[in-house]
């Protein structure tokens, strides 16, 4: 049996009809306490094969979608399932469901399924942190991670890095070594281990 671990409902689906909010919350509920069979549906077929699915209505029918929609409670114009994969082992998936009604194109796009591959590999390490006690991260995805997730650049090689050498002067190493910060020219903080 599997379960679905968390059930996001954007209120941009009753926001011209308010009174539908505690429909969604409930329908929420509801799927938070569904066992579903192993290995079934869409999240069934992306688990089996470690293969994403996307599709958008134009490109795709079928019963699926029909119960997936039946079940949501609104009408499915888009979907991406990619599998959360932890040591080369499938240990489940993430899926997403249509777009904002606002956003300017109502299917997934490649970058949005890019980005669903790096939540799907960040959420795959959380979880197997939490099923197995002994793994470790390594710092290079440690710092990868935090980079993505932070907007903030990643610098792995300091040559990478404009110094100014003015400022560097005039304050000092030892007080960037100590507070671990490095004078340069980029606008973002930048933190790292020397």
């Amino acid at each position: 049996m599997g379960w679905l671990w968390h059930v996001y409902y954007s209120p941009s689906l009753w926001s011209k009809e308010p009174e539908r909010e505690s429909e969604f919350q409930n329908r929420r509920e509801a799927l938070l306490n569904l066992r579903l069979p192993a290995n079934t549906g869409i999240v069934g077929k992306v688990i089996n094969t470690g293969q994403p699915i996307t599709f958008h209505v134009g490109d795709h029918s079928g019963n699926e979608v029909a119960n997936l929609s039946a079940s949501a409670g609104f009408d499915i114009l888009a979907m991406a399932t990619v599998p959360l994969v932890a040591k080369g082992r499938v240990i489940g998936a993430i899926q997403i469901i249509n777009k904002e009604p606002f956003a300017s194109s109502q299917i997934f796009e490649e970058e949005d399924i890019n980005v669903l591959h790096e939540v799907a590999d960040y959420t795959a390490t959380l979880l197997q942190r939490m099923l197995d006690p002994e793994f470790t991260m390594s710092d290079r995805d440690t710092a990868r991670y935090i980079s993505r997730f932070t907007s903030t650049p990643l610098i792995e090689d300091r040559a990478q890095i404009d110094v100014d050498d003015k400022l560097l002067e005039v304050v000092g190493m030892t007080l960037f070594g100590r507070r671990r910060f490095f004078p340069t020219s980029v606008s973002l903080p930048l933190r790292f281990r020397c």
